[in-house]
């Protein structure tokens, strides 16, 4: 029991997100994953979308 299987982000759905969030880039790690799930039907980790941002990039502004 315990870690992730395989919840890389690949191909179409790294594109989505990347167009996702060059489109709204005030959306948390939390808004990602919800909207990944819901609409693309990808279960990723807050890890792995963490990750992949960083692969790509891209940081996230912070919120007070």
């Amino acid at each position: 029991m315990g870690g992730a299987t395989n919840t890389r982000i690949k191909d179409e759905d790294a594109a989505w997100l990347l167009a996702l969030v060059a489109a709204q880039d005030d959306l948390t790690l939390h808004a990602m994953q919800a909207r990944l799930r819901e609409e693309r039907g990808v279960r990723a980790a807050i890890g792995s979308i963490w990750r992949f941002l960083k692969a790509n990039k891209i940081t996230l502004k912070k919120r007070h």
